[in-house]
């Protein structure tokens, strides 16, 4: 119950609808439970009439007439109850995956290496799904068992005392089984859901890298590996769905054992006058109503057992603290003019881990063309992803016109900065749609103007729906150049502040590259900054200044006539390309 306390807060969010149907299911199914305990008191007078010979046909029909008129309002008021408890758990339901994802997409990547994205998957859709469950039916069967049971014992206690404490003896034992029940069906489904996440990242990630799978022909071996998580799977629901089965038999067996005592001492009775024969039959009638407030005991335990368990997997993710946030002491910054400058910086993943970055100092004035340069690992990425805070970076290395760049609000920093990575994503949606990404309210005009710019426009149009094609999950359908110059439109049409191209050339030939970058220098040069990373030198060539990196250190600095003249790393870097290039003509 501590667990399921926590879902306090989404009750709240819409506390008037919730408040208005959570009070207005209780009252429809206290009427089902009161109506539901008058019918046996009805059969009571008839068999009573009966036994005594006063019964008449008209009376019979009157009894039989209510008893059906009383069905009648029952189902009513079941519907009732139904769609408003129900209702509102749907409502809570909405509040709690609003929140978790809204939650885990300011989380930073240091926690999306740590999770799978299957585990997310899981508690994202099956856990929120257990929740429900635990917020509707399983407190409505709570309630229901509550009142149902006190009601039900009541009555017993009213036709005959001794009677009714000899034949509830069976159901003590019952609930000290309960106990132990409980605490063993939290751990059963704990183990279940955990099964679950590590099979759907199996599924997720197997679809996710069917190119490779078929490429390597290992469709058989991936069957077996997902095959084997699914019978574990599979062995976990066996084990948790024999402890949950043993409960049923257990109950049924109580509440026989209380109906042959009532039989035996309660016949008895009869014989001897203590109580009418109408007493009897509405004793019996009562005592097997008790049975369903028993079975709904063990549906509690198992609904709310479930439900506890899955918000404890919701609140591990909700507990994870954003990483990167606005410093409270930010300043109010509007906007972004461009002069990048960075000072002694390093920088580790981990902290007292290995530095990645060293020393790094770098000045970027308003309006340049910045190339940075250099082998694979030698620190240029990360180097990017600290300028936006995708990862954060040390106080006092970073500045943005220059304010250091925790005092700038992270809406602010990011609004003005385009960034185009090395791993290109596409939603699985059109062109159109991916482009305007960043920028749903662009002009047709502006996005075919970004998509010139980029050298995708003339290959867009020869597709039969144009920029109303659908790319498929990740842009299957493309070619990864043309994913890449999607995404370098999607970027210049934010017309930001700051442009980062990461290694966003890699996969385009020389000639469209240097149409890129001829038509970035003809509308950005002198006016907003621009920053390509490429380990092909063609890229930066034409470059205000080029930057070489080397084991996380800038090992050379210059324009790329200065840098060429020197017997370094870009020298060398630009003499195997140029050889490379020689050859493949």
């Amino acid at each position: 119950m501590k667990n399921l306390l926590s879902l306090w807060p989404y009750f709240r969010k819409n506390h008037y609808k919730i408040l208005f149907m959570t009070i207005a299911g209780l009252f429809c199914l206290l009427i089902v439970d009161g109506l539901q305990l008058i019918i046996p008191l009805i059969i009571k007078t008839a068999v009573d009439e009966m036994t005594q010979l006063s019964a008449t046909f008209s009376s019979l029909l009157r009894f039989g007439l209510t008893i059906v008129g009383i069905g009648f309002l029952i189902a009513i008021f079941r519907f009732g109850w139904r769609l408003f408890l129900i209702g509102g758990s749907y409502r809570i339901e909405e509040a709690l995956r609003d929140h978790l994802f809204s939650h885990l997409i300011h989380l930073g990547p240091n926690f999306y290496q740590r999770i799978k994205v299957g585990d997310i998957m899981a508690r994202a859709v099956n856990d929120i799904g257990s929740v429900r469950l635990a917020t509707s039916l399983g407190l409505i069967a709570l309630a229901d068992s509550i009142v149902m049971g006190t009601a039900t014992i009541f009555l017993l206690f009213h036709i005959d005392k001794r009677l009714a404490i000899i034949s509830l003896l069976p159901f003590s034992f019952l609930l000290l089984f309960t106990n132990q029940f409980s605490k063993a069906i939290h751990k059963k489904f704990r183990e279940v859901q955990e099964t679950f996440s590590i099979l759907s990242e199996r599924v997720r990630e197997s679809f996710a890298g069917i190119r490779v799978v078929k490429s390597f022909i290992i469709e058989k071996e991936r069957k077996k590996k997902t095959e084997k998580i699914s019978i574990n799977y599979m062995k976990q629901n066996i084990k948790l769905m024999q402890l949950w089965g043993l409960f049923f038999p257990l109950t049924m067996f109580f509440t026989n054992l209380g109906l042959g005592i009532v039989l035996l001492w309660g016949g008895k009775s009869t014989i001897l006058g203590e109580i009418t024969a109408g007493d009897f039959v509405a004793f019996m009638n009562y005592l097997i109503m008790l049975t369903w407030p028993m079975l709904a005991i063990g549906w509690v335990i198992n609904l709310l057992q479930r439900g506890a368990a899955s918000i404890r997997r919701i609140n591990q993710i909700l507990k994870e603290p954003p990483e990167i946030v606005d410093y409270p002491k930010i300043k109010k910054i509007e906007k972004i003019k461009g002069k990048v400058e960075i000072k002694d910086l390093n920088f580790s993943y981990q902290k007292d881990g290995p530095l990645v970055l060293k020393n790094i100092s770098i000045s970027i004035n308003l309006g340049s063309l910045i190339g940075i340069t250099g082998k694979i690992g030698s620190g240029k990425t990360t180097l990017c992803h600290l300028i936006p805070r995708w990862f954060e970076p040390p106080y006092n290395a970073i500045f943005i016109d220059d304010t250091e760049i925790h005092y700038i609000p992270l809406r602010v920093l990011r609004s003005h900065i385009g960034y185009v990575p090395q791993e290109i994503f596409l939603f699985s949606e059109t062109i159109r749609e991916n482009i305007k990404f960043g920028k749903p309210s662009a002009s047709d005009e502006e996005m075919i103007i970004a998509s010139k710019i980029s050298s995708i426009y003339d290959e867009i149009k020869e597709f039969p729906d144009g920029f109303d094609t659908l790319v498929g999950e990740k842009g299957v359908t493309l070619s990864t150049g043309q994913r890449q110059r999607i995404a370098i439109a999607r970027a210049i049409l934010l017309n930001p502040t700051i442009l980062i191209l990461d290694d966003a050339l890699s996969s385009v030939d020389i000639k469209t590259e240097k149409k890129i970058i001829s038509e970035l220098i003809k509308i950005r040069r002198g006016k907003t900054t621009t920053i390509i990373v490429s380990y092909r030198i063609s890229s930066i060539m034409d470059a205000d200044c080029i930057y070489v990196m080397d084991e996380g250190k800038i090992i050379e600095e210059g324009k790329h006539d200065k840098l060429i003249q020197n017997d370094g790393l870009y020298k060398r870097l630009f003499i195997t390309q140029e050889l490379e290039k020689d050859v493949m003509i």
